[in-house]
Protein backbone atom coordinates (compact mmCIF):
# COMPACT_ATOMS: atom_id res chain seq x y z
CA UNK A 1 0.00 0.00 0.00
CA UNK A 2 1.37 3.71 -1.21
CA UNK A 3 2.03 5.97 1.59
CA UNK A 4 2.52 8.64 -1.20
CA UNK A 5 -0.03 9.80 -3.21
CA UNK A 6 2.22 10.11 -6.18
CA UNK A 7 3.24 6.67 -5.66
CA UNK A 8 -0.33 5.56 -5.60
CA UNK A 9 -1.03 7.73 -8.66
CA UNK A 10 1.92 5.86 -10.56
CA UNK A 11 0.83 2.42 -9.75
CA UNK A 12 -2.57 3.26 -10.68
CA UNK A 13 -0.72 3.98 -14.05
CA UNK A 14 1.40 0.53 -14.01
CA UNK A 15 -2.13 -0.94 -13.48
CA UNK A 16 -3.48 0.69 -16.10
CA UNK A 17 -0.79 0.18 -18.62
CA UNK A 18 -1.12 -3.52 -17.52
CA UNK A 19 -5.14 -3.54 -18.53
CA UNK A 20 -4.42 -1.63 -22.11
CA UNK A 21 -1.93 -4.90 -22.44
CA UNK A 22 -4.38 -7.37 -21.30
CA UNK A 23 -7.17 -6.40 -23.25
CA UNK A 24 -5.48 -6.00 -26.31
CA UNK A 25 -4.76 -9.58 -26.05
CA UNK A 26 -8.09 -10.86 -24.26
CA UNK A 27 -9.81 -13.27 -26.18
CA UNK A 28 -13.65 -12.13 -27.19
CA UNK A 29 -15.50 -13.55 -23.98
CA UNK A 30 -13.04 -11.69 -21.34
CA UNK A 31 -12.95 -8.17 -23.50
CA UNK A 32 -15.55 -6.99 -21.63
CA UNK A 33 -14.95 -7.63 -18.14
CA UNK A 34 -11.21 -6.03 -18.91
CA UNK A 35 -12.42 -3.19 -20.57
CA UNK A 36 -14.95 -1.59 -17.74
CA UNK A 37 -11.81 -2.74 -15.35
CA UNK A 38 -9.73 -0.06 -17.41
CA UNK A 39 -12.29 2.51 -17.55
CA UNK A 40 -12.97 1.64 -13.59
CA UNK A 41 -9.10 2.85 -13.44
CA UNK A 42 -8.53 5.63 -15.51
CA UNK A 43 -11.85 6.90 -13.81
CA UNK A 44 -10.51 6.92 -10.83
CA UNK A 45 -7.07 8.15 -11.32
CA UNK A 46 -8.94 10.95 -12.83
CA UNK A 47 -11.16 11.77 -9.87
CA UNK A 48 -8.28 11.78 -7.15
CA UNK A 49 -6.10 14.26 -9.27
CA UNK A 50 -9.02 16.43 -9.78
CA UNK A 51 -10.77 16.25 -6.64
CA UNK A 52 -7.87 16.02 -4.42
CA UNK A 53 -4.57 16.52 -6.02
CA UNK A 54 -4.89 19.76 -7.91
CA UNK A 55 -6.95 21.59 -5.37
CA UNK A 56 -4.82 21.18 -3.01
CA UNK A 57 -1.75 23.14 -5.49
CA UNK A 58 -4.21 25.30 -7.17
CA UNK A 59 -3.14 28.51 -5.38
CA UNK A 60 1.21 26.96 -6.14
CA UNK A 61 1.53 28.83 -9.07
CA UNK A 62 1.43 25.81 -11.31
CA UNK A 63 -2.04 26.72 -13.09
CA UNK A 64 -0.22 25.94 -16.38
CA UNK A 65 0.52 22.68 -15.21
CA UNK A 66 -3.38 21.52 -14.16
CA UNK A 67 -4.54 23.43 -16.89
CA UNK A 68 -2.30 20.97 -19.39
CA UNK A 69 -3.39 17.71 -16.98
CA UNK A 70 -7.44 19.09 -17.23
CA UNK A 71 -7.29 19.25 -20.89
CA UNK A 72 -5.97 16.22 -21.50
CA UNK A 73 -8.30 14.75 -18.76
CA UNK A 74 -11.44 16.17 -21.09
CA UNK A 75 -9.85 14.76 -24.28
CA UNK A 76 -9.16 10.89 -22.35
CA UNK A 77 -12.64 11.12 -20.92
CA UNK A 78 -14.20 12.11 -24.42
CA UNK A 79 -12.56 9.26 -25.99
CA UNK A 80 -13.66 6.84 -23.14
CA UNK A 81 -17.26 7.88 -23.65
CA UNK A 82 -17.15 7.17 -27.14
CA UNK A 83 -15.90 3.82 -26.76
CA UNK A 84 -19.17 3.05 -23.47
CA UNK A 85 -21.44 3.18 -26.89
CA UNK A 86 -19.54 0.18 -27.93
CA UNK A 87 -19.39 -3.48 -27.40
CA UNK A 88 -15.87 -4.66 -27.27
CA UNK A 89 -16.70 -8.24 -28.03
CA UNK A 90 -18.11 -7.31 -31.11
CA UNK A 91 -17.35 -3.84 -32.58
CA UNK A 92 -13.93 -4.97 -33.12
CA UNK A 93 -12.21 -2.32 -35.58
CA UNK A 94 -13.99 0.51 -34.65
CA UNK A 95 -13.80 -0.66 -30.67
CA UNK A 96 -9.60 -1.07 -32.06
CA UNK A 97 -8.97 2.10 -33.19
CA UNK A 98 -10.68 3.60 -29.92
CA UNK A 99 -8.84 1.86 -27.94
CA UNK A 100 -5.48 2.37 -29.75
CA UNK A 101 -6.27 6.20 -29.42
CA UNK A 102 -7.47 5.87 -26.09
CA UNK A 103 -4.27 4.37 -25.22
CA UNK A 104 -2.23 6.79 -26.98
CA UNK A 105 -3.84 9.76 -24.80
CA UNK A 106 -3.34 8.02 -21.67
CA UNK A 107 0.66 7.07 -22.26
CA UNK A 108 1.18 10.74 -23.91
CA UNK A 109 -0.11 12.35 -20.62
CA UNK A 110 1.29 10.15 -18.27
CA UNK A 111 4.44 10.44 -19.40
CA UNK A 112 4.55 13.90 -20.75
CA UNK A 113 2.37 15.88 -17.86
CA UNK A 114 2.09 13.67 -14.73
CA UNK A 115 5.55 11.63 -14.26
CA UNK A 116 8.17 13.97 -16.23
CA UNK A 117 6.39 17.44 -15.51
CA UNK A 118 3.82 17.61 -12.55
CA UNK A 119 4.80 14.85 -9.93
CA UNK A 120 8.19 16.29 -9.59
CA UNK A 121 7.01 19.26 -8.79
CA UNK A 122 4.55 17.97 -6.62
CA UNK A 123 7.41 16.75 -4.66
CA UNK A 124 9.04 19.95 -4.25
CA UNK A 125 6.14 21.77 -3.84
CA UNK A 126 3.94 19.24 -1.43
CA UNK A 127 5.66 17.93 2.01
CA UNK A 128 5.95 14.65 2.93
CA UNK A 129 3.28 14.67 5.62
CA UNK A 130 0.79 16.22 2.79
CA UNK A 131 1.47 13.59 0.04
CA UNK A 132 0.80 10.60 2.93
CA UNK A 133 -2.33 12.90 3.53
CA UNK A 134 -3.50 12.77 0.19
CA UNK A 135 -3.07 9.42 -0.05
CA UNK A 136 -4.99 8.67 2.88
CA UNK A 137 -8.01 10.55 1.49
CA UNK A 138 -6.97 8.52 -2.14
CA UNK A 139 -7.56 5.69 -0.40
CA UNK A 140 -10.97 6.16 1.86
CA UNK A 141 -12.41 7.50 -1.48
CA UNK A 142 -11.89 4.02 -3.02
CA UNK A 143 -13.55 2.11 -0.41
CA UNK A 144 -16.76 2.08 -1.45
CA UNK A 145 -15.45 1.48 -4.60
CA UNK A 146 -14.05 -1.46 -4.03
CA UNK A 147 -16.92 -2.49 -1.90
CA UNK A 148 -19.02 -2.18 -4.68
CA UNK A 149 -16.82 -4.38 -6.99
Amino acid sequence: MQSDILDLLSAKHADADDLFDRLADAPASRRGELFFELMDNLAIQACIEEKLVFPRVADYGITKMLDDSARAHAAIKTSMTDMLALDPRIDGEEFEALLYLLRRQVAGHVANDEERVLFPALRQLLSDETRAELAREARAMLEPAALAA
